[in-house]
C-alpha cells in the first residue's frame, strides 16, 4: 500500500512539473520572440543611422572637391518632378554640374520628401554636415523597414554641434514622444556633429502582432490547466472510492459477525440442552436466533433497497400523507424501540393539518434513519425534538434537533454520501454501512425535497432539516 501511494504520489509530481515545464517554456519563447523582435528593430535603426552618416561623409567629401558644389534629387516613381538641392542647381555653370553626382531616394515616402524639400539650409554653414543628406539617407533606409512600417511609428531627428561651448542644434524634428528609444552616432568629419534618432516604442505593436500566438498558447495553457485537474480529481474520486469500498467491507464483514455469532452460539446452546429439561431456556434461545436472523435479513435487505433506489425508473407510489400523523407514528416507534436508553422525544405539530403527496413507506423509512441516528449517536440521555412547519409556498419543513455528540463542520457535506461514515478509527459502538443517511437523501430528493444539516443552537447536536415540496397542484 505504501509503494502505490509512494507511486501515485511519484506521477502526480512528475506530470505536474511536466505541465509547469511545458507552460514556462511556451511563456519563455513569447519573451524572448518579443526581445528578439525589440533587438532586430534596434539594429534596423542604427544601420539606418550608420547608412546616413556614411552618405553624409560622401557628400560631405564630394562638396569638398567640386568647389562645394553637392546635389541631392528626391522622389519616387509617383513623383511628377523630383525635389532638388540646391535651388539654384541649373543656373550652375557646366563644369559644376557635370560634376554633380544624383542621389535618387526611390524608397522614400513624398511627405517626408516634401519635408526634406522645406529646409532652408541644405548644407549647414559652419560644419559643413549635410543635413539633407544625412536625412534622406537615413528616411530612405528606415521607410523600408519591412514589418516595421514607418507609418506606424514616430520618428524624431535631432542633429547638434559637438562643440559644448556653443551647443547648437543644426536640425530637430519637434514631435513629442512619450517612452521613446534613442540611437545616436557622430558624424566622420570635423567638427563632429551628434545625431540622435528618438523612436516611439514598438512595443505594443509587437504584442498586437503576437497576440494570435499569445492567446493561442494561453488557450491552450488553461486547457491543459482544467484537464490535468480534472484528470487529478477523477484519479483522487477513484481512490478515495476504493478507499470506501474497502472500509465498506470491513463495515459489512464485523456487523454480520455479530448476529451470526450470536445465532451460531444459541443453536449450539439447543443443541446441548434436551427440549424437555427447560422449554423456557429453549423459547429464549429461539427468540435469539429469530432476532439475529432478522437483524441479518435487515442488513441484506436495506443493501437491496440502495441498490433499487438507484434505478432511474423508479416510481414512488404517491399518496396523500399528513405529516403529523406520520411523523407521531415514527416518533412513538423510537419511543417504543429505543424505552431502555431513556429517550426523550418532544413533538411540535401545527394547529391545522399539513398534507403533501408522497411514498409513505419510503418517506418513512428515510425520516425513521435520521431519527435512529439522533438517538444512537447521544453520550447521554437522548433527547430528540421533531418540529413540523406548513411552507408559505406550500409543503411541509421538518426540523429533526438532538442532544448528541454534534457532527463536524468539515463533515457535514459528506455525510450524506453513499457508503461514507465519520472517521472513527477501529471503533465501531455504533452500527451501520453508511448508507443510512444517503438512502435518507436519496428518498427526499425523489420527492423534489431537500434535506441539511447545522449545528445545533446550544452547540449540543445536530439539527436536520427537510424541506418537501406540496406537488399536487403540478401532478393535477
Amino acid at each position: 500500500m505504501n509503494n502505490s501511494k509512494k507511486s501515485f504520489l511519484a506521477v502526480t509530481v512528475i506530470a505536474t512539473a511536466a505541465l509547469a515545464a511545458a507552460i514556462t517554456l511556451a511563456t519563455v519563447w513569447v519573451i524572448s520572440t518579443y526581445r528578439d523582435r525589440q533587438e532586430e528593430f534596434a539594429a534596423t535603426v542604427e544601420s539606418a543611422l550608420n547608412k546616413a552618416r556614411q552618405k553624409e561623409m560622401d557628400d560631405h567629401i564630394s562638396a569638398s572637391e567640386h568647389n562645394g558644389i553637392t546635389a541631392t534629387l528626391i522622389g519616387t516613381d509617383s513623383t511628377k518632378e523630383p525635389l532638388m538641392f540646391p535651388k539654384d542647381l541649373l543656373s550652375r555653370n557646366a563644369e559644376q554640374i557635370a560634376s554633380i553626382t544624383v542621389y535618387k531616394l526611390s524608397g522614400i515616402s513624398q511627405e517626408t520628401g516634401e519635408r526634406l524639400a522645406a529646409i532652408t539650409e541644405p548644407t549647414d554653414s559652419a560644419t559643413g554636415f549635410e543635413t539633407v543628406a544625412f536625412l534622406a539617407a537615413f528616411y530612405d533606409r528606415i521607410d523600408n523597414l519591412g514589418s516595421f512600417p514607418n507609418s506606424s511609428i514616430t520618428i524624431a531627428v535631432k542633429a547638434a554641434d559637438t562643440d559644448t561651448r556653443t551647443g547648437r542644434i543644426i536640425y530637430s524634428d519637434d514631435i513629442p514622444i512619450e517612452h521613446p528609444l534613442e540611437f545616436s552616432v557622430t558624424s566622420f568629419t570635423k567638427p563632429y556633429v551628434v545625431c540622435t534618432v528618438r523612436v516611439e516604442n514598438p512595443g505594443s505593436g509587437f504584442l498586437r502582432r503576437m497576440s494570435g500566438i499569445i492567446a493561442s498558447i494561453c488557450l491552450i495553457a488553461v486547457i491543459l490547466c482544467f484537464s490535468y485537474i480534472y484528470l487529478l480529481r477523477t484519479v483522487f474520486r477513484q481512490k478515495t472510492l476504493g478507499e470506501i469500498r474497502r472500509d465498506l467491507t470491513h463495515n459489512i464483514t464485523h456487523e454480520l459477525k455479530t448476529p451470526i455469532a450470536a445465532a451460531s452460539a444459541a443453536s449450539e446452546a439447543l443443541l446441548e440442552y434436551s427440549a424437555d429439561e427447560d422449554p423456557e431456556r429453549r423459547r429464549r434461545y429461539i427468540n435469539i436466533i429469530h432476532d439475529q436472523l432478522g437483524t441479518l435479513s435487515g442488513m441484506v435487505g436495506r443493501l437491496l433497497d440502495i441498490s433499487l433506489q438507484e434505478q432511474d425508473d423508479l416510481v414512488l407510489k404517491t399518496e396523500v400523507c399528513n405529516m403529523k400523523v406520520l411523523l407521531h407514528r415514527l416518533c412513538s416507534d423510537l419511543t417504543v424501540m429505543f424505552a431502555k436508553t431513556g429517550v426523550t422525544v418532544t413533538e411540535e405539530y401545527p394547529d391545522c393539518d399539513v398534507c403533501i403527496p408522497a411514498d409513505r413507506f419510503h418517506l418513512s423509512a428515510a425520516i425513521s434513519n435520521i431519527l435512529d441516528n439522533a438517538v444512537k449517536y447521544c453520550a447521554t440521555a437522548p433527547n430528540v425534538t421533531v418540529r413540523l412547519r406548513q411552507l408559505p409556498e406550500g409543503g411541509a419543513r421538518i426540523d429533526i434537533e438532538d442532544n448528541g455528540i454534534g457532527i463536524p463542520a468539515s463533515q457535514r457535506s459528506r455525510i450524506f454520501e453513499k457508503y461514507y461514515r465519520i472517521p472513527s478509527g477501529d471503533i465501531h459502538n455504533v452500527k451501520g454501512f453508511g448508507i443510512g443517511l444517503y438512502y435518507s437523501r436519496l428518498v427526499i430528493e425523489r420527492h423534489g425535497g431537500t434535506i441539511s444539516v447545522s449545528e445545533a443552537a446550544d452547540r449540543h447536536g445536530s439539527v436536520f432539516s427537510i424541506r418537501l415540496p406540496d406537488n399536487s397542484t403540478k401532478n393535477a
